[in-house]
């Protein structure tokens, strides 16, 4: 993901972050639309690869063996 991609992303998060802090009775339809897979995938391969596996008992390295296809999904 190119810097541009990335601060374009983060500056929407941001915006949504300000908007439902300045609106406490706003409701979001949908946020999936700002999120897309190169995004997901930066935030995979930051996070810390010796943690424990989450509610859905995947571990990191479970989820990375079809990882374009996890994050499609």
């Amino acid at each position: 993901m190119s810097n541009s991609e990335l601060n374009n992303t983060l500056y929407k998060l941001s915006s949504l972050s300000k908007c439902a802090k300045e609106n406490k009775t706003f409701q979001f339809e949908s946020l999936a639309h700002h999120l897309n897979v190169e995004f997901l995938k930066d935030c995979y391969n930051n996070l810390a690869r010796n943690k424990a596996v989450g509610i859905d008992k995947v571990s990191w390295q479970d989820y990375n063996s079809n990882l374009d296809e996890n994050l499609r999904s």
